[in-house]
């Protein structure tokens, strides 16, 4: 009885509390003062412009952007699943009788289903040992028919974005989506006629300069006026384009100062644009890929100047041998995640630098060149990060900003090797603030460390910070210079960019 009384006490207690804690809230909420209502001034209110078949019309074409997302975010191993590439591997029935994937009999079965192409293998039989292939064929068949059905509904309602989004869905489709010349070329004509857009124009310029998929016959005159449309408008590659014409001589006479214009023009956006970014520039896209070079040249593999000679080599080269026997890009990775997690630090350092760059395929010029689009996979920070810092660690266990050498662990030269262009990455990203909070105290830290052992992209960060004088405004050229010089004499693209620049502007 004692204890019911306790409890009943408590919980009076506890209400009142509640209460007085809501009505002292509420007076204090009564004592501010309310808010103005606002009232509209008559000589300023918005006259609702939006019309039902306006509204329509920005529904669908945002339902069909949704739709194109999803399309294009789908990765690799899935297109290859849809265009029957490669077959996924197996589940339903036989990964419930092999969960874990091991022994004789699921590695076969695994194997077979990776050589044997997907179009040979019936519905049915794809639905029992391909788990939820079948169903999400249609998904993402329903995804691609969907699209183009809004997007035909906002262009019917009049939206102007929709028909610069069908012609490029259609020169350029993502998965599912189904090339088509034709339409493409109609959708550009019917943008560039109705908001004179720069790229639609340079867009007609290409067509008409290349006859491309048979749309229009080649017409070099209408295809320069096109381009000198965009060009006039703004748009840097029909300024490029004008610049080579004028070079060539393609449809006018060859005016090499014409040319320099144009190229003057198409440089001096790059530039500012780049210059506007962090130390050392604004991130290079990935370089394009030509279509042809995915099927080795105009002229076919190993008959084509892109696929012979030292251009046999190239990175466009492997991915198009890579895809042609149906590997894809999570299966690079992988391979490269099984060596990583087995401790072995080459690996995990291309981790790193396929996850910094966004691309499996890098350039050779050093991590301000960029990489190759053809291996395109998404930048993630924080697992390029984590693998960076797993092999620094190794040489420093922990940090020290002051003394950035010191407790350094004694290892062998493979792995110090692999720290130090770490480390070379760990500086850059604090440079420049890439998946960090931007601190050039912390990335003179490991600037320093990785120099200490030659890494040439740990000199080229400590020669941006002494020239700059990014640390307490202390500008040092010699030191800088020094710095430069020894990354340039490792073939570090930017280094030597940087020489050139100091040498013009002083002599």
């Amino acid at each position: 009885m004692a204890r019911r009384r306790r409890q009943a006490l408590a919980r009076r207690i506890a209400f009142v509390s509640f209460f007085l804690v809501v009505t002292s809230s509420l007076a204090v909420f009564a004592q501010q003062p309310a808010p103005p209502i606002a009232t509209p001034d008559p000589l300023n209110v918005p006259v609702e412009t939006e019309t039902p078949e306006i509204a329509e019309a920005n529904k669908a074409y945002l339902k069909a952007l949704r739709a194109i997302r999803t399309l294009s975010s789908l990765s690799s191993s899935q297109v290859s699943a849809y265009y029957a590439d490669v077959h996924p591997q197996p589940s339903g029935l036989m990964m419930s009788l092999f969960p874990n994937e091991q022994g004789p009999i699921p590695k076969l079965v695994k194997l077979w289903y990776s050589l044997r192409p997907q179009n040979l293998i019936p519905d049915w039989l794809a639905r029992r040992f391909g788990g939820r292939l079948g169903r999400r064929r249609e998904e993402i068949r329903a995804y691609a028919s969907k699209a183009v059905e809004l997007l035909t509904l906002a262009i019917e309602r009049g939206h102007e974005d929709a028909l610069f989004t069908m012609a490029e869905v259609s020169l350029f489709p993502p998965p599912a989506m189904h090339l088509n010349v034709s339409r493409a070329f109609h959708y550009y004509f019917k943008h560039a006629e109705t908001t004179g857009n720069a790229t639609s124009q340079a867009m007609l310029g290409f067509f008409y300069a290349t006859g491309y998929g048979g749309a229009v016959e080649i017409d070099q005159s209408q295809a320069l006026l096109y381009y000198t449309f965009a060009a006039l408008g703004g748009f840097q590659r029909a300024e490029m384009v004008m610049g080579y014409r004028y070079w060539a001589g393609i449809g006018v006479n060859e005016d090499c100062m014409a040319a320099l214009g144009w190229y003057e023009n198409a440089a001096e956006k790059s530039m500012n644009y780049f210059m506007s970014g962090p130390p050392g520039g604004r991130t290079l896209p990935n370089s394009i890929t030509r279509l042809s070079d995915l099927d080795g040249g105009v002229y076919g593999p190993g008959a084509s100047v892109a696929s012979t000679g030292s251009n046999s080599g190239r990175s466009v080269m492997k991915a198009a041998s890579s895809r042609a026997a149906g590997e894809t890009w999570e299966d690079v990775l992988e391979y490269y995640h099984y060596h990583a997690e087995r401790g072995e630090v080459d690996f995990a350092y291309r981790l790193g630098k396929i996850y910094y760059h966004g691309s499996v395929y890098t350039a050779s010029g050093g991590a301000a060149s960029g990489a190759e689009g053809v291996g395109a996979i998404g930048r993630d920070f924080a697992r390029a990060r984590s693998y960076f810092v797993s092999i620094t660690r190794l040489v420093w266990p922990a940090n020290s900003i002051n003394f950035p050498l010191v407790n350094k662990k004694e290892v062998e030269e493979r792995i110090s090797t692999a720290a130090a262009m770490a480390a070379g990455y760990m500086g850059r990203m604090h440079l420049r603030g890439e998946g960090v909070k931007q601190d050039f105290m912390v990335a003179r830290m490991w600037f320093e460390r990785g120099a200490e052992y030659g890494d040439r992209e740990s000199q080229m960060g400590l020669g941006l910070i002494h020239r700059d004088g990014l640390i307490d405004g202390k500008i040092d050229l010699g030191k800088a210079m020094n710095y430069f010089t020894a990354a340039a004499g490792q073939d570090l693209a930017e280094a030597q960019v940087q020489l050139g620049k100091h040498y013009y502007a002083h002599n």
